[in-house]
């Protein structure tokens, strides 16, 4: 639903799927075609980190917990954070395992 104004990118979710698709290239479970979507993964998360004064590194738009309930409206009301542990941990996984 990309052309709804209320959609944004929840980048926790993003760091894990780039980092099972690119789990899935290096095993040999999809073509390499897969690697570059997994890149595009990885970039678009890191279009969404800053760093601060203090050269702290931030991720931005990550979800604060959401069940699967369905509904997209839960989705486009849901409060999201920064640096939550949900997407650092997301991040760690992801970062460690496409270098």
């Amino acid at each position: 639903m990309e052309s709804d104004t209320r959609n944004w990118t929840e980048t926790s979710c993003s760091m894990m799927y780039s980092y099972a698709t690119w789990w899935s290239y290096q095993h040999g479970l999809v073509d390499a075609s897969f690697a570059d979507v997994a890149k595009k993964g990885l970039n678009g998360v890191i279009q969404k980190m800053t760093k601060n004064a203090s050269n702290q590194t931030t991720i931005a738009t990550i979800v604060t917990g959401l069940n699967a309930s369905g509904a997209v409206a839960d989705y486009f009301s849901h409060p999201t954070a920064t640096n939550d542990q949900h997407g650092v941990g997301a991040f760690i996984v992801m970062w460690e395992g496409m270098q």
